[in-house]
């Protein structure tokens, strides 16, 4: 039995068939040869996992370009892995001493290690140290963290010391990176005259700056710390009125985790108030604080710039209302001198008649006085709607008007220059259709439109203006149509432009529809030229609460 099994294994295994071994004749021997023909087959399996397993050791220590090395005590051998040879760009060979990888480093690198490994020999005392190897000057420095700590026998006593290298230059490069990128920030912020700073708020709402930047002194015009355990005191620095913003935005920026802006005064440290502005993303540590991350920046000149502008947009505004008026004024002389000239008629008729031997009844008394009051109420109206249009005001104060009066005011200034012309005016009933609104700059926009299409129609075939109102969910919507053919394909993208006109330079000023523009949309509104009507067609949109507008102005910027 034994020598059948044993021959059938050495077949198996490629060795020689048991019938040529006539020394395996003997059972007992035979066993003991099978034995160690399996003891045999087991090693090499051993040997080729071990083998195995080394490799993935070696191409692990490879990819982390890491090495060991050790250092008996005792008999002063050193050993390292290939690695650990690569990792110094030298080559691997069985009589490699420590002080031969050691030698590779710069000068002041070699004496660190050496006084470390000699104290972790004598006392133990583990230690790591990045270090540099010996490279010229144009080629990129390698650095190595290097290890070690001791080992010790069953008595207590020292008797090796082990550790590893590991090439960091990659994590170096990255350390260099960030460094000159910080360092960037820093002249950044510096120069861009911003404070960077990180504002922390515990679960008892105590509200902290953990971080500021050093440029804050300047900024803030005191001395600032680099840690602030009370917000509170920077915060003095400001406006009351803007400190209650502050803590009414950071709130809602906390309950909401969005990103928190706020704008105030800095006061009380030169005579001129400056603006700054603050923008902050929050977030929460491990400890569950909320932490903001910020900047805050000048925004002085920003402010005044805004200021100016909206000056000038003021100045535009009211010349474009001089410019409306420049076009009306040829024909306002004729919309006040035809009833003057009633007025005049009637007052010469009774002034004649008085002359007269027979006396006035009161019936014809009453129909003159009833004629020129009825005809000093049309000169009224004009010249109510031309203090209307021409009135200059620095503040814009929206108040709640009736859409259809800001349209008759309109049209008491341009009806007779309309008639005198043959052209046809049709307006909605009267039905009462209220906005909150600046009416001055209204009845500027509704004037630019009429004039617009005054000048469009007026030597046509057909002339007519159509103006119709509808209220549209929270907006009401005028729309302003004539019987002009539109406008040409090539000044579509223009007419919206400062100083864009078609007419001659006698005929207008080309600021009519970009004044338009700016004031709908400081409404809150729109205006646009309808690219499929017939006919020459405007639409203007407007909110009818000036809170709504705001709410839709919010909501946009934060889209934005």
């Amino acid at each position: 039995m034994v020598t059948e099994v044993l021959n059938n294994y050495l077949l198996l295994n490629g060795d020689v068939s048991f019938s040529d071994w006539i020394i395996y004749s003997s059972p007992i021997f035979g066993l003991l040869v099978l034995i160690a023909l399996l003891w045999r087959h087991k090693l090499t399996k051993t040997l080729n996992e071990l083998r195995q397993s080394q490799q993935l050791l070696n191409n692990t220590q490879a990819d982390a370009k890491i090495g060991g090395w050790s250092l008996n005590i005792l008999t002063s051998k050193f050993e390292c892995t290939l690695q650990a040879a690569i990792i110094h760009q030298t080559k691997f060979h069985a009589d490699m001493t420590l002080e031969t990888l050691i030698n590779h480093y710069q000068f002041e690198d070699r004496a660190t290690v050496a006084k470390s490994l000699k104290t972790c020999a004598k006392e133990g005392r583990s230690f790591e140290h990045e270090v540099r190897l010996i490279k010229p000057q144009h080629i990129k420095p390698i650095w190595i963290r290097m290890t070690g700590h001791a080992e010790y026998n069953a008595q207590g006593e020292i008797v090796s010391v082990r550790g590893s290298f590991q090439d960091i230059s990659a994590q170096k490069q990255v350390e260099a990176r960030v460094i000159q990128e910080r360092q960037l920030l820093e002249r950044l912020v510096q120069n861009a005259s911003i404070v960077a700073f990180q504002i922390k708020r515990k679960s008892n709402n105590r509200i902290s700056i953990p971080f500021i930047s050093r440029n804050a002194s300047e900024f803030f015009g005191i001395e600032v710390q680099s840690r602030i355990a009370d917000a509170g005191d920077l915060l003095k620095l400001f406006e009351a009125s803007d400190i209650l913003t502050f803590q009414q935005q950071l709130s809602e920026s906390a309950a909401k985790l969005q990103q928190f802006r706020w704008k105030g005064r800095l006061c009380g440290l030169t005579s001129k108030t400056r603006w700054v502005q603050s923008i902050a993303t929050p977030r929460t540590n491990k400890a569950g604080d909320l932490i903001w991350d910020g900047l805050v920046f000048d925004i002085s000149e920003q402010v005044e710039a805004e200021l100016i502008a909206e000056q000038l947009k003021i100045e535009a505004i009211h010349s474009g209302k001089l410019a409306s008026l420049g076009e009306l004024a040829a024909e306002i002389g004729h919309e006040i001198n035809n009833p003057l000239a009633i007025i005049s008629g009637y007052a010469q008729k009774l002034f004649t008649d008085s002359q007269a031997d027979r006396a006035l009844s009161p019936q014809e008394v009453q129909v003159s006085a009833k004629r020129i009051y009825e005809t000093s109420l049309r000169i009224v109206k004009i010249i109510t709607s031309l203090r209307a249009l021409a009135i200059r005001s620095d503040t814009r104060l929206h108040k709640t008007t009736n859409i259809h009066d800001l349209i008759s005011n309109c049209l008491d200034l341009c009806q007779e220059r309309f008639s005198k012309y043959g052209i046809t005016i049709q307006v909605p009933l009267q039905n009462p259709v209220s906005i909150e609104c600046v009416d001055q700059e209204i009845i500027q926009v509704i004037m630019n439109l009429l004039n617009n299409s005054f000048d469009a129609v007026r030597y046509l075939t057909e002339r007519w203006i159509e103006i119709d109102i509808e209220e549209v969910g929270d907006q009401v919507e005028m729309v302003f149509m004539d019987s002009g053919t539109g406008i040409n394909e090539e000044h579509q993208s223009k007419i919206w432009k400062p100083f864009f006109t078609t007419k001659s330079p006698s005929g207008g000023t080309g600021l009519g529809l970009s004044i338009s523009k700016r004031i709908i949309e400081s409404h809150g509104g729109e205006i646009h030229y309808d690219l499929d009507s017939a006919f020459t067609k405007f639409i203007v949109r407007l909110p009818k609460s000036q809170n709504m507008a705001t709410d839709e102005a919010i909501e946009l910027e934060k889209a934005g």
